[in-house]
C-alpha cells in the first residue's frame, strides 16, 4: 500500500520554543575537564561509530510533519513533531532512488554514523534514524536560528566582534572533530546553524572523514577548498583551519576573499594565496587570516603539534573568555527571531505530498544502515 504523508501547516506558537530538544550539551567547570572530556570521547567515538543505531520500528507516521524548510538534490526537510517524545524536531528525507543512482550511499552511511555518534556543544547530532521502502530519514534538533549564510545576506557583514563571537565556536567546533581524527572537509556559512539561543552548530557531515595520516580525495564547495586539496596534494586537518580563515573573511567583509566565475582562474587565485586585505579589519584580524590562509601547511596556524590550541592563542583571541564560549555563557551579539516559531529565518517552499512506495525495491542495499 502506498502511503502519502502531507505537511499541515499548523505552525506552534511561539511559547512551544520549549518542546525544542537542544541536541547534546555538556558544561565544564575547567579546561582540564575539557580536555579530559576530548580524551574520553575520543574513546566513545572510536566504539559507537560502527555499531548500527537505525530504529527498525520507528517510521514517518510517529511524526507530525508541520511545513517545508529546506529542499536540496537528493531530499526533503521537514520541521515535524514527534509523537512518541512530544517535541519538535527536523526530518530530513533521503531518496533511496537518488542515493543510488548517483553512487552517494557510501557517503550518507558515513555521514550518519558520524552524526548519531558526535556529543558536543557546537555540533548538530542525529537523534534518530529511520528507513522506508523509499527514503531514509535523519531527525534532529530543530535549529530555529535559520542558517548563518541567510542571516550574512540580510546583514551585508558582521562587525568584527560579531565576526569573532562565531570564529571562537567554530574553532571549538574543529577542536573537537579533530579530536576525533574527523575532518570536516565542508566549513562554509551554509553548514552553520543558529539556535534559538543565537549560538553556532555545525552540520552537514556528508563529506567528512576520519582522518588517518593523510587522505587525496578532491572534495569540498570550490570557494572554500584549501590549496593542497586542489593541488592534489596529501592532507589532513589542515583544510578546516583554511576554510575557517575564508569563512572568518566572509563574515566580517560580506564576499570571499577567493572568488571568480571561471573555475580555472578561481583556483589558481586560491593557490596563490594572494586576497585582498580590507580596510576596516583590525591588525589583530588580518595577521589571524594571513596565519589561516598561508598556502605552506607547515606555516598554517592550527596545522602544528599545539592544534587548536594555537589558534586559540592568537592575539585577536585575547579578549575571548574560552570556557564561557565553551559552556554557552558568553555575551550573545545577535539573537535570531523568533516569529512565527522562527519560520521567518527560513526559505518559502510549496508543500508537496511525500509518497512512500509499496515495495522496497532497494532491501539489499541498505542492511548496513
Amino acid at each position: 500500500m502506498v502511503k502519502t504523508f502531507l505537511a499541515t501547516g499548523e505552525i506552534p506558537s511561539d511559547d512551544a520554543l520549549s518542546l525544542v530538544p537542544e541536541g547534546h550539551s555538556t558544561t565544564f567547570q575547567s579546561h582540564i575537564e575539557f580536555a579530559k572530556y576530548l580524551m574520553t570521547d575520543k574513546n566513545r567515538f572510536t566504539k559507537d561509530y560502527n555499531r548500527k543505531s537505525c530504529n527498525l520500528s520507528s517510521d514517518l507516521s510517529q511524526y507530525d510533519l508541520i511545513k517545508t524548510i529546506g529542499k536540496g538534490a537528493f531530499g526533503t526537510v521537514f520541521l515535524a513533531k514527534s509523537k512518541k517524545h512530544n517535541n519538535y524536531v527536523v526530518v530530513k528525507c533521503l531518496s533511496k532512488e537518488d542515493l543510488i543512482g548517483r553512487n552517494l550511499l557510501k557517503q550518507v552511511l558515513n555521514e550518519k554514523r558520524i552524526m548519531s555518534t558526535i556529543k558536543f556543544n557546537f555540533v548538530l547530532n542525529i537523534m534518530e534514524t529511520f528507513i522506508d521502502n523509499s527514503f531514509v530519514y535523519f531527525a534532529m534538533p530543530y535549529l530555529c536560528g535559520g542558517d548563518l549564510f541567510g542571516h550574512l545576506l540580510k546583514e551585508k557583514r558582521f562587525e568584527e566582534p560579531t565576526t569573532k563571537y562565531y570564529v571562537a565556536q567554530m574553532v571549538l567546533a574543529l577542536e573537537y572533530l579533530h579530536s576525533l581524527k574527523i575532518a570536516h572537509r565542508d566549513l562554509k556559512p551554509e553548514n552553520l546553524s543558529l539556535d534559538y539561543r543565537g549560538y553556532l552548530r555545525l552540520l552537514d557531515f556528508g563529506l567528512s572523514k576520519i582522518v588517518v595520516g593523510k587522505t587525496y580525495t578532491f572534495c569540498g564547495t570550490p570557494e572554500y577548498m584549501a590549496p593542497e586539496i586542489i593541488l592534489g596534494k596529501g592532507y589532513g586537518f589542515s583544510v578546516d583551519w583554511w576554510s575557517l580563515g575564508v569563512v572568518a573573511y566572509q563574515l566580517c567583509s560580506g564576499i570571499q576573499p577567493f572568488f571568480s566565475s571561471k573555475q580555472d582562474r578561481l583556483f589558481a587565485l586560491i593557490t596563490s594565496g594572494e586576497y585582498t586585505d580590507r580596510e576596516f579589519f583590525s591588525d589583530e584580524f588580518s595577521d589571524f587570516l594571513n596565519k589561516l590562509m598561508t598556502v605552506d601547511v607547515t606555516s598554517r596556524v592550527g596545522c602544528g603539534q599545539g592544534g587548536a590550541g594555537d589558534v586559540k592563542k592568537q592575539k585577536w583571541f585575547d579578549d575571548i573568555n574560552w570556557l564561557a564560549m565553551l559552556n554557552k555563557r558568553a555575551p550573545i551579539p545577535f539573537k535570531p527571531t523568533h516569529e512565527n516559531f522562527g519560520l521567518v529565518n527560513f526559505n518559502h517552499f510549496n508543500e508537496e505530498a511525500h509518497v512512500v512506495a509499496s515495495q522496497n525495491a532497494y532491501r539489499d542495499f541498505f542492511g548496513d544502515f
